[in-house]
C-alpha cells in the first residue's frame, strides 16, 4: 500500500479497551485490504477505521464491514468581526456542568460512533462526556464558549489552533433555542478568538447527513474543502 497508511489509534484503544487501527488512503483495493485486515486480526485488532477518498463498493462476508458516512470538511478565511453578541462569554469553571455534558452528547447524534451499532449508548456517551470535560480543562481545546439567554445555556462551542489555523470541534445548541441565530453567534465568536490569536483560517468537520450544520456552516461564509468515505471494519 504505497499511498496508504495503515497505524494504531492510541486514544481510542485505551477508550474501548480494545486495540484500534486506522487506514488512511486515496484509494484501497480489495486484495490489499483483505491482506491488511488479516495481518491486523492476527495482532488481535478489533476494530478498524477506513478514511478514503472513494466510496468502497465491495464488502467481505468474513468481517463485519460498515459504511458509516461521509465525512466533509469546511474552512472559511477569518475576518475579524466587529462585535460578538453579548449573551456568550468564555467558560472558565475548571469542570462543565450536566447541561454542558447533555448537549456534548447530544451534539454526537450523527457521530460514526453512534451510527456504529456495535458501540454502545453507554460508551458513546461516556466518548462525548470525555470530549467536553478535557476540552474544558484546555486539554484538546483551547477555549470553550456559552451562549445564555435569561441564565441559561442556549449553547456551547469549543476551539483550538494549531499553526495558524483555528479548528472547531464541539458546536451545541439546546433544542429549546434553535432557530434563533445561537450557532451563528457562536461560529461568530469562536472565530474572533482565533483571529486574535493569530490564526487566519477555520476548518470544521462534520457528516453529509448532518444537514442542519452543514446549512449553518455554509450561510456562515464555510465552504467544502474535501471530503472523506469513513468505514468500521469489526474483526
Amino acid at each position: 500500500m504505497k499511498k496508504n497508511k495503515v497505524f494504531f489509534v492510541d486514544w481510542d484503544s485505551k477508550f474501548f479497551g480494545f486495540k484500534v487501527a486506522q487506514i488512511n488512503g486515496e484509494s484501497i483495493q480489495q486484495e490489499e485490504l483483505s491482506i491488511i485486515l488479516t495481518g491486523l486480526k492476527k495482532e488481535n485488532y478489533r476494530l478498524v477505521y477506513i478514511f478514503v477518498s472513494k466510496r468502497i463498493t465491495y464488502f467481505f462476508q468474513h468481517v463485519d464491514m460498515k459504511y458509516i458516512h461521509e465525512k466533509i470538511r469546511y474552512e472559511k478565511k477569518i475576518v475579524p468581526p466587529h462585535r460578538i453578541d453579548n449573551k456568550i462569554k468564555k467558560y472558565e469553571m475548571p469542570y462543565p456542568t450536566d447541561k454542558m455534558i447533555d448537549l456534548a452528547i447530544e451534539s454526537g447524534i450523527y457521530s460514526r460512533f453512534k451510527l456504529d451499532k456495535n458501540i454502545d449508548e453507554i460508551k458513546f456517551n461516556e466518548l462525548y462526556k470525555k470530549w467536553i470535560v478535557n476540552s474544558v480543562k484546555k486539554e484538546i481545546a483551547a477555549g470553550v464558549l456559552i451562549y445564555e439567554i435569561d441564565n441559561k445555556l442556549a449553547g456551547l462551542i469549543t476551539f483550538d489552533k494549531s499553526h495558524g489555523v483555528g479548528k472547531i470541534g464541539i458546536i451545541a445548541v439546546d433544542k429549546c433555542y434553535r432557530r434563533r441565530s445561537v450557532g451563528s453567534f457562536l461560529l461568530t465568536a469562536a472565530e474572533y478568538y482565533l483571529y486574535e490569536a493569530g490564526c487566519d483560517k477555520i476548518t470544521i468537520a462534520t457528516q453529509d447527513c448532518n444537514k442542519a450544520a452543514c446549512q449553518l456552516y455554509e450561510k456562515n461564509g464555510y465552504h467544502v474543502d474535501g471530503a472523506e468515505y469513513v468505514y468500521h471494519i469489526w474483526l
